[in-house]
């Protein structure tokens, strides 16, 4: 429920030069008795175009009650003005004054000062005399645009090294400068630093950032330069990132505080960790399935590595020390990209070549050709086994015709092979 009293609409002025003129608006409230509080406005600097600046007074039926985004616990007045413009003001600078009751004021007046609501941020002005205040050097003409006075809360504010605000709950962002940019791993990222201000009236009290979040051991926040913020003060703190594995690694900043809607205050980081690029030695560089191989490293340790063979995964894996381990070429490896990933994330790529163990051992009895001469055969059929239809078997040099005659094959069921007369065999 609105418990405003109102004059039922504000008091509009045209605004021109010259410069330093004052506008007077005789406005107030009245529910049963009239309350005359009326307010004047300076304009100091700036040009008008077709420019209207209206004010209305609100008044709260009930007397401890406040502007609803004010937050004063205990100093305030229970009246503010309400500013309206229209056409179009072009860098001006004014100053505002307004009388109010001694039935409007909460707490201790002395304590209050007079503040502006300019869209959703609240300024403070100085503290003024009884029953009357004064804003001076106000540099916008808002769509909100609220006088009052009081002596607000403490009020966390946090920001970048620009003092642009970072937004409580925010998630990690260029824009805040939250973001760091690639690092590589166990190494340091260079330091931002960040600002706690205090835009509330009372003294504003920390304790120092945390980290928490998914990756909190990737990141160092130091403490606060100071735990205790006056009204308008400030702190300062940092933070490193030093990435622990590869990738995207985030993190929450938290600052306990005795804000009353802010606390704690939070905000996200975030960074990508980056390997150092190495070479491992692997020896041998070839071999058939079965073959050990030792990989050597030249940076990155390797226990709890893995080992994958063109994208063949090794299964037998030997750890030898930290920088070197053994692995069994697997079964159904070939050639291309050996790789090996420590469990950091960091990856080292050799070449190994797969060479094909092909047994040449004959099935049945020895296989004699007839005929005269020497000149070689250009073709024989063999029958061999443990091989792969369109495998080439090794070279053993080219068949040759003798005298005799042709004795039979061997017995027995076989794989049939050319042997050409290029001295290599094929199924």
């Amino acid at each position: 429920m609105d418990d405003r009293k109102t004059a039922g609409g504000d008091l509009r002025k045209n605004i021109t030069l010259p410069l330093n003129t004052t506008y007077r608006f005789p406005v107030g409230d009245k529910t049963g008795t009239i309350e005359y509080s009326p307010a004047t406005v300076t304009f100091t600097a700036g040009s008008f175009t077709s420019a209207y600046l209206g004010i209305s007074v609100e008044d709260f039926a009930l007397a401890n009650s406040q502007h609803s985004s004010l937050a004063a616990s205990t100093d305030y007045i229970s009246r503010y003005w309400a500013l309206n413009t229209t056409g179009t003001f072009t860098s001006p600078t004014y100053t505002v004054t307004a009388d109010y009751f001694a039935s409007d004021v909460n707490g201790t007046e002395a304590n209050c000062a007079s503040t502006q609501l300019n869209a959703s941020t609240w300024t403070d002005g100085s503290s003024t005399g009884v029953n009357t205040l004064t804003f001076s050097g106000i540099p916008t003409t808002p769509s909100t645009n609220y006088i009052t006075k009081g002596k607000r809360d403490q009020e966390i504010r946090v920001e970048r090294s620009t003092l642009a605000l970072i937004p409580s709950g925010s998630a990690a962002n260029a824009g805040y400068d939250t973001v760091f940019a690639s690092q590589t791993l166990s190494t340091t990222s260079g330091t931002k630093t960040y600002t706690i201000r205090n835009i509330g009236l009372s003294n504003l009290t920390l304790s120092n950032p945390t980290l928490t979040g998914t990756n909190p051991g990737d990141f160092n926040v130091s403490s606060a330069s100071s735990l205790t913020i006056a009204a308008g003060g400030t702190a300062t703190f940092t933070i490193t990132f030093s990435p622990t594995m590869t990738g995207t690694r985030t993190a929450t900043i938290s600052i306990p505080n005795n804000d009353s809607d802010e606390n704690p205050y939070t905000f996200n980081v975030e960074g990508t960790g980056t390997c150092t690029t190495t070479t491992n030695t692997i020896t041998p560089t070839s071999g058939p399935v079965g073959t050990e191989v030792t990989i050597t490293a030249t940076a990155n340790n390797l226990p709890g590595a893995t080992v994958s063979f063109n994208g063949v995964a090794a299964t037998s894996i030997t750890y030898v020390s930290s920088t070197q381990i053994k692995v069994i070429v697997p079964s159904g490896a070939t050639s291309g990209n050996l790789v090996t990933t420590n469990v950091i994330g960091c990856s080292s790529t050799n070449t190994f070549t797969v060479i094909k163990n092909v047994g040449n051992s004959c099935e049945g009895g020895s296989l004699a050709l007839g005929g005269r001469g020497t000149d070689a055969v250009r073709a024989v059929r063999l029958r061999l086994r443990g091989a792969t239809q369109g495998e080439v078997l090794p070279d053993h040099g080219p068949v040759r015709r003798r005298h005799g005659r042709r004795a039979g094959a061997g017995q027995g069921s076989a794989d049939q092979f050319l042997y050409a007369d290029d001295g290599r065999a094929r199924v």
